[in-house]
């Protein structure tokens, strides 16, 4: 497959349905953020995106990274260069980016390759601002971070509060459906827990790093199937409760 751009929402577009895909917030009052950059060599297909919406490179300031493995970052060092955007992460994630490694949870066969791929295609970008569980950015109405660590330790989700739009990374894919990332989990059980963080807040979309766009009025029972099949969950206990006593 190959990645297509689409309008997700007013103001979000997204490179989807390819290896991985990347997204932008256009803000006229502001500029524009890009989230994640894709593998190495995708700055130019981000740039590209950036493009088809009317906006040039130097309007793209911000790159939010969900998490800091190559297919995420990958594309940092030109994005960079060509725009000089500021890189926003999370503080374990800036440890990451700043030492040219993923982070923990690779599978034994890819430890070497992936190192490999950090080292010829990285390179020590500076991280302008590290972000914290609960920062809001003030774009397009609010812009929330949430810590959900699992798939690796240093993951955050970003919650468009307006439109009730979740970018999700690599907590979630749909490829197949909308499921936890099936793979290399650094934490199943934290993975879990950020799989009830975010049910809480009920996102009408959901923007995963792999897969297709999710969208709520057409799959209206997937987040409560995810939890009700987490039977150790808090959030599994808290929902067949409030169902009996209706």
């Amino acid at each position: 497959m190959t990645n297509k751009p689409i309008k997700i929402a007013p103001g979000v577009y997204g490179l989807v349905g390819g290896p991985v895909n990347a997204y932008v917030l256009d803000d006229r009052e502001s500029s524009v953020i890009a989230v994640d950059s894709g593998l190495p060599g995708w700055g130019r297909r981000v740039l590209s995106l950036v493009a088809s919406i009317g906006r040039k490179a130097e309007d793209l300031s911000r790159i939010l990274i969900t998490h800091a493995d190559i297919d995420h970052v990958g594309g940092l060092k030109s994005l960079v260069a060509a725009a000089g955007a500021e890189v926003f992460a999370s503080a374990e994630a800036a440890r990451y980016i700043r030492a040219r490694r993923s982070p923990p949870h690779i599978g034994f066969s890819m430890i070497v390759p992936v190192a490999i791929m950090n080292l010829l295609f990285g390179r020590r970008i500076p991280v302008a601002r590290e972000l914290a569980d609960g920062d809001r950015l003030e774009v397009l109405g609010g812009l929330r971070v949430i810590s959900t660590p699992g798939h690796t330790p240093d993951h955050l989700c970003f919650f468009l509060e307006r439109e009730g739009l979740l970018f999700a990374g690599d907590l979630f894919r749909n490829v197949a459906g909308l499921e936890l990332f099936p793979r290399n989990a650094w934490d199943r059980e934290a993975m879990k827990a950020s799989l009830c963080k975010i049910a809480s807040l009920n996102p009408r979309l959901i923007c995963p790093g792999h897969g297709r766009v999710w969208r709520r009025d057409e799959d209206t029972e997937r987040l409560s199937a995810l939890i009700e099949g987490s039977e150790a969950l808090p959030c599994a206990a808290a929902r067949r409760t409030t169902s009996s006593s209706n």
